[in-house]
Parts: C-alpha cells; sequence; structure tokens
C-alpha cells in the first residue's frame, strides 16, 4: 500500500535540503570598503560595450592614420617637385563672399581656369637605367622632349608636355604604330 507522508523532497533527501541559494549578482570590492552589486548579464554586457567603444576609437584612429600620411605625401611630392626645379603647387585662400564688380571682377566676365590640362604620353617603363638612358637620346634625336618619372623600381619614359590634347592624341597615335611602343598611352598632368 501506498503510504502517504507530509514530508516534502527535500527532507526527504537531507543532502539537498541545506543548498546554498544561487546568487545573481557579483559583489565588485571597491577602495574605502565600497561595494557595488553587478548581475553577471549587467558585467557581460558592459565587456561587449567597452570592447565595441575601443574598436569604434581604434577606427577613427585609422581614418585620422590615412588623412596624415595623405597630407604629408602630398607635401613630400610638392617638396620634390621644387627641388627638381618644378613649380610650388599654387593655394589661394577661400573667399566667404563673392567679390563685387568694386573690386574689379563683374558677375558676367568669363572664369579663367588657375590650373589649366596639360597632357603627356607615357611611353614605356624600364627597371634599368642604362635603358632608360638609351631610350631618351634616341628621342631627343628624333626631336621630342623626353622626361622621366620614377615609380618605385621603375623608370618610366614620357613625352611632353603637351597643352593641347588633340595633338597630344595625334602624336600618340603614331607612335603606337612601332612595335615597341604598343603599349603607349595618354596621361593628364597636373601643374
Amino acid at each position: 500500500m501506498i503510504q502517504e507522508s507530509d514530508e516534502t523532497q527535500a527532507e526527504l533527501f537531507k543532502e539537498f535540503a541545506k543548498a546554498p541559494k544561487k546568487r545573481p549578482w557579483r559583489r565588485l570590492w571597491l577602495p574605502r570598503g565600497l561595494t557595488v552589486k553587478v548581475s553577471h548579464e549587467s558585467l557581460i554586457l558592459g565587456v561587449i560595450l567597452l570592447i565595441m567603444v575601443m574598436i569604434l576609437c581604434f577606427t577613427f584612429g585609422v581614418e585620422r592614420g590615412k588623412r596624415i600620411g595623405a597630407i604629408k605625401a602630398s607635401a613630400r611630392r610638392d617638396a620634390k617637385n621644387i627641388e627638381e626645379g618644378g613649380v610650388a603647387p599654387m593655394t589661394m585662400p577661400m573667399r566667404e563672399e563673392p567679390m563685387s564688380e568694386e573690386e574689379g571682377i563683374s558677375v558676367n566676365q568669363e572664369v579663367v581656369p588657375l590650373v589649366q590640362e596639360v597632357y603627356a604620353i607615357q611611353l614605356i617603363t624600364y627597371k634599368q637605367e642604362e635603358y632608360v638612358n638609351k631610350e631618351l637620346a634616341k628621342l631627343k634625336r628624333n626631336g621630342f622632349e623626353p622626361f622621366v618619372v620614377r615609380s618605385g623600381r621603375f623608370f618610366v619614359v614620357n613625352i611632353g608636355p603637351y597643352k593641347n590634347k588633340d595633338e597630344a592624341l595625334t602624336i600618340l597615335k603614331e607612335f603606337k604604330k612601332q612595335p615597341s611602343y604598343r603599349s603607349a598611352f595618354l596621361r593628364k598632368l597636373s601643374q
């Protein structure tokens, strides 16, 4: 027969009767005896947010580094151009308000761009400087104005500059007829 008992299961199994209650929070010890109660979920969420903030700061730092690198590269390029006898880039301060007719410019005048488009024909690229010198001599004998642009380990042989794009394209077509210059192309240079 089945006996009825008023005892609960915890009373039947005495090893489980006094099990400690799990605390859903962790006590953090701070200086001067202050304590803060933080649940496990809040602690994990805080760590995730901290990691996200660190990633965001890193991303902004990388973007800032790219901008600074581009500015430094531009300054080095301008300095190299000046050392080689080139012209320094022209910068003008921007005006907030438009100029009036009293200042010498009427509103109906045509605006002339400060930087004109200049073209060159890139003919061939060499790794060794001796071939570049032979190519330059050959082009000078034929009446062209060659110049070399160094790109890493390579020497790029160009002719020009040409202010008229049509003139440059006509000369380019003539060069492309020669087997050694079939990959020649037109480049836009900035002054």
